[in-house]
């Protein structure tokens, strides 16, 4: 039987990152629409409260804080992805799409990432100093990334068959690009908010 490729990846969902942004948490109307499923709303803002403390984490674990970085990462990954659950158990009849049935190649390199930092890789969380403009004011920004994933990385992944190569390349240039220039943590923050718009569209 012929393989069912994902045919429903539309890469002008992905958000535009020329104007910078501060990490805000939940949009307002994304709260709104979450009010009445509190489990999914637990995990929405768990993993949005995982990714933001990426960037101000002093903790350690076996005296890295990297290594602490790396699990923050990791378990706003985790959230992001219980997202699709919790939505079924919060109110079983409701209408949705589920992660991979979504339009936004962000969501479904998020979701493969997360099985791909779970099971098969540990990067080392990096970072680097961005120069920034808030209120006519100059100011220094930490950007914090994971290294680069590479197309051989990625086709590790069982979920990796369902993607038309030039897909995969598209997606993975952008996100590599993208967490770079803004932060990973960031990303995830964008990807919470799209997700709960995309599944009740």
């Amino acid at each position: 039987m012929p393989r069912e490729m994902i045919e429903c990846l539309d890469f002008s969902t992905l958000p535009s990152l020329e104007v910078g942004s501060t990490f805000a948490g939940l949009d307002s109307d994304v709260e709104s629409v979450l009010h009445p499923l509190p489990a999914t709303l637990d995990r929405a803002s768990a993993a949005l409260k995982f990714a933001a403390s990426m960037s101000n984490t002093e903790q350690e674990i076996d005296g890295s804080s990297v290594k602490m970085r790396e699990a923050f990462f990791r378990a706003a990954l985790g959230e992001f992805v219980a997202m699709e659950e919790m939505i079924k158990y919060d109110k079983p009849s409701l209408q949705y799409s589920k992660i991979l049935k979504c339009q936004s190649p962000l969501l479904h390199i998020l979701k493969q990432i997360r099985n791909l930092h779970v099971h098969l890789l540990s990067k080392v969380a990096e970072h680097t100093e961005v120069s920034i403009r808030w209120a006519d004011q100059a100011s220094q920004m930490t950007i914090w990334f994971i290294e680069d994933i590479s197309m051989s990385d990625f086709n590790q992944l069982d979920g990796a068959k369902w993607y038309w190569e030039n897909d995969k390349e598209r997606m993975l240039s952008w996100f590599n690009d993208s967490q770079r220039a803004w932060g990973v943590n960031y990303l995830i923050q964008l990807a919470v908010n799209q997700y709960v718009r995309e599944a009740f569209a």
